[in-house]
């Protein structure tokens, strides 16, 4: 216990000496109903520190999460910045505090050292202020066309039928030339495969914080190529059930093993709401890249992937 009491105390102590500031703020305190409010977190921190952002989305009531905008990055005398911006709004007239929002710390090696929290903001929404001192108007009536603006709406309507006309009957009786048949290129499941998870990591979606999305799209390619590979429906069953599947595909032990702990991380994340550290993220990938390689067929070898 004095052990752990020793680690509590120097914790303040390192995050002073690493000078880590973290602020959170909006662009205004006042807003209307409907209006995006652009609400910030800024972490100032020393060039090696890595920090984390969890979702927060689910703890933002009364207010609603709407999307996540673009993070801003500057170093200067090794001194990192980052302005991370998230976009949110409320749909009621609301005097709320947002609460504050936790920030992992992370040093070089990716392990967690602390965890610090923003500080606490005041967020009014009005609603729309109605002068009912002022005298209520009629609704516009609708703008009738004069008659010489009607005859050239119509004259117009014509001609782009006409043309429309003339186009078909051209293209259908006097149009020459040799028609090109279009050349179909089937790849193979382990080349469709290779290109979808050289799309998914261009995407750089768990970089972005999509955590949960990226597990998604890499567990649904690997499930995808076992279909087309090996002729079972893997989308439609458990993790377990695609192993049993595979096992009787005569894959060996190795192979087994790393599919195994593969859909084990992915199934981690999606149910159970895990948030690992990005060395598993990088980990995972290299890991897909790997399995496709090892089983696809052993007389075709993987060409360029543009």
């Amino acid at each position: 216990m004095k052990k752990y009491f020793a680690i509590l105390l120097l914790v303040p102590f390192f995050l002073q000496a690493q000078n880590i500031t973290i602020l959170a703020k909006t662009d205004s305190t006042k807003y209307k109903i409907g209006d995006f409010i652009d609400f910030q977190i800024e972490i100032t921190s020393p060039e090696k520190i890595v920090t984390e952002i969890p979702e927060f989305a689910d703890s933002l009531s009364p207010l609603v999460f709407v999307k996540k905008g673009n993070v801003e990055k500057s170093i200067e005398n090794s001194i990192k910045k980052e302005t991370y911006h998230f976009y949110i709004a409320g749909y009621d007239s609301i005097d709320t505090y947002l609460k504050p929002f936790p920030v992992i710390i992370y040093n070089q090696k990716h392990e967690k050292i602390a965890e610090l929290k923003t500080n606490q903001l005041r967020i009014i929404v009005n609603a729309v202020q109605v002068d009912l001192s002022k005298e209520i108007k009629d609704i516009k009536p609708p703008i009738a066309l004069s008659l010489e603006l009607l005859t050239i709406f119509i004259w117009i309507l014509v001609i782009a039928i006409l043309s429309l006309i003339a186009f078909f009957v051209w293209k259908k009786y006097f149009k020459k030339g040799k028609v090109e048949t279009e050349k179909i290129i089937i790849l193979p499941p382990f080349q469709i495969a290779i290109n979808k998870l050289n799309d998914l990591v261009s995407k750089k979606l768990w970089q972005d914080g999509k955590i949960k999305e990226f597990h998604s799209e890499i567990t649904e390619i690997i499930r995808e190529y076992f279909e087309a590979e090996f002729k079972f429906n893997s989308l439609e069953i458990t993790s377990q059930e695609t192993i049993r599947e595979l096992e009787k595909r005569n894959l060996n032990s190795a192979q087994i093993e790393k599919i195994t702990d593969f859909l084990n991380n992915a199934d981690l994340v999606k149910f159970a709401k895990f948030q690992p550290l990005p060395y598993i993220n990088e980990t995972m990938t290299k890991q897909a890249f790997e399995m496709i390689d090892n089983l696809k067929p052993k007389k075709i070898e993987i060409g360029e992937v543009k």
